[in-house]
């Protein structure tokens, strides 16, 4: 995969005649205020001079999925590089901001005004002065933890950290570890007893409802409690990766109700069919997507004497 990018990226740019490349992989400085109170670094991969006072930051991406506009649009990181840049170099008119998705060998640019380079500038001073004003840093376990060189104070892996540290008798004597395993084994005893009953009441529910069907009744009586048993029917719909659920969500889409049934909410979507809240051929559309299934419910209840 890697010796595909290269080949697709060479065979895309060469000779390699656009411009000067200054620098790889160099080390920038970006001063936020210009007084050296707020100061961000960052590594440029390649910074290009393509003409006297243009410039162009290169960013290199093996994304598996290629960003929205906005995204582009909105990235801090290269922007705050083309800060950077115009500090460092007084004749800077203007900087290119350059994105190569290696995967797809698709190269994407943008730039930014001096206006919203301000900005930045000041919203970032902004979120600076918020962290430094925070005390609550509440954890935000991700992907990122396994480069972090904070995890052995972090309350996510603190205690997994201690353990590491202790020889192998006194692990398996620590509390947290016992109380853990021990949860395990309740969690784990606790679902194959649930599976177990859920399995045996199904069985019941189906003697209740073939009981009630055969004698005609829609209540069953026992010695202290009773069960009514209601017919209830409710329609599915195709699954969401299907190709009939999108042919759906287009129909309903078309019609303008999208925003009734919440981003397709089938609970919601099966109470307006039951109810006929909208128009018969609208129904009628949806309708060849819906798959009416019907279920018996069982409400349990005491005897009155």
């Amino acid at each position: 995969m890697a010796e595909q990018y290269i080949t697709d990226y060479y065979h895309r740019y060469e000779p390699f005649d656009r411009g000067k490349t200054i620098s790889i992989e160099d080390r920038i400085v970006i001063d936020l205020d210009g007084t050296g109170a707020y100061k961000l670094q960052g590594f440029i991969d390649r910074l290009v001079e393509v003409d006297d006072g243009m410039y162009e930051v290169h960013d290199y991406k093996t994304n598996s999925r290629l960003p929205l506009p906005e995204y582009i649009e909105n990235d801090r990181q290269l922007a705050l590089y083309a800060i950077g840049v115009k500090e460092r170099y007084p004749d800077c008119k203007d900087v290119r901001l350059v994105w190569h998705f290696l995967k797809f060998d698709k190269e994407i640019d943008s730039t930014r005004t001096e206006a919203e380079l301000e900005q930045l500038k000041k919203d970032t001073v902004a979120l600076i002065e918020t962290i430094e004003n925070t005390d609550q840093f509440p954890c935000q376990p991700s992907a990122l933890c396994d480069w972090c060189e904070f995890k052995p104070l972090c309350k996510q892996w603190a205690h997994l950290y201690k353990l590491k540290e202790k020889p192998e008798n006194e692990y398996l004597n620590d509390s947290g570890v016992k109380l853990v395993n021990r949860y395990a084994e309740l969690k784990k005893k606790k679902n194959q007893i649930n599976h177990e009953l859920s399995s045996e009441l199904e069985q019941v529910e189906e003697a209740l409802a073939h009981f009630a069907e055969t004698e005609g009744v829609d209540v069953v009586f026992g010695s202290d409690k009773r069960v009514r048993i209601k017919e209830h029917d409710r329609f599915s719909f195709p699954s969401k990766r299907s190709k009939k659920r999108k042919q759906l969500v287009d129909v309903i889409k078309t019609e303008g109700k999208w925003d009734e049934v919440n981003q397709l909410d089938t609970s919601a979507l099966n109470t307006i069919l039951v109810e006929k809240e909208w128009d018969e051929q609208l129904r009628s559309k949806i309708m060849e997507y819906a798959t009416l299934k019907s279920s018996k419910r069982f409400y349990l209840g005491s005897i009155k004497k």
